[in-house]
């Protein structure tokens, strides 16, 4: 941390713990790792700087990925059926996965205009 090449070495440590863990790196977008689970099931990791997001078809998958992780780094984890992810709220359901930057938008309207914005 602190150094200019930082950023690239630290993608760099990340990208080797994923691939040695099986995962691909997508050749079209270098963010997106894949692993094909079998039985046409597939687990995605999306990394950004140091914030990964997975999608995964059961939790028993991300819970093996985080003992593996545990290994190499200190973890905070945030699971449940509301995310925050790069300013971006992840709302799951049984029927849908919603996407939005309500909170975001709402607190810059607040930084520009004040908090009496309604």
């Amino acid at each position: 941390q602190g150094t200019k090449p930082a950023s690239k070495i630290w993608y760099d440590i990340l990208t080797k713990v994923l691939r040695d863990y099986g995962f691909q790196m997508c050749t079209v977008d270098h963010a997106l790792f894949v692993k094909y689970l079998g039985d046409n099931k597939w687990f995605y990791c999306l990394i950004s700087t140091d914030d990964v997001l997975c999608s995964y078809p059961h939790a028993s998958y991300f819970h093996e990925l985080m003992r593996y992780f545990n290994k190499y780094f200190n973890l905070s984890i945030q699971e449940g059926s509301v995310l925050s992810y790069l300013n971006m709220r992840i709302i799951q359901t049984e029927h849908i996965i919603s996407l939005d930057q309500a909170e975001y938008i709402f607190d810059m309207l607040v930084s520009y205009f004040g908090p009496d914005i309604t």
